[in-house]
């Protein structure tokens, strides 16, 4: 009885008056936590993508004037821009693949892309 006694003295002059204060606190806290778990996936995948990247900069060297762009090694339906400062990986539309020769997204007959040996399956 005294701890119930206790309990609702404690909630009427204590929490209740701070109540609007104590939840403006979880929820900033949360927020941050929010906040904190969203950089952290994005600093990973940047990362991550990155390091995939790394392996094309030196096939990069090989670019010409008139062929900006690699095929990907393990992937016929991809390429890499390497105009730019990392390389982007990019993606040809379903069905397409990396035509080297015409530096377009084409047919599978025409690209005639074949992937390297011994690469990861996707």
């Amino acid at each position: 009885m005294k701890f119930k006694i206790l309990a609702e003295i404690l909630l009427r002059k204590w929490i209740e008056p701070r109540r609007e204060m104590i939840l403006t606190d979880l929820f900033l806290s949360f927020l941050a936590l929010v906040f904190l778990v969203l950089v952290a996936f994005l600093i990973y995948v940047n990362c991550k993508s990155q390091q995939s990247l790394d392996a094309y900069a030196q096939d990069c060297e090989l670019i010409t004037e008139n062929q900006p762009m690699i095929a990907h090694r393990c992937n016929c339906s991809s390429f890499i821009i390497c105009t730019v400062n990392p390389p982007v990986l990019m993606s040809c539309p379903a069905g397409l693949h990396f035509n080297q020769k015409i530096q377009v997204c084409d047919y599978k007959m025409s690209a005639k892309c074949v992937p390297e040996t011994g690469c990861p399956p996707s």
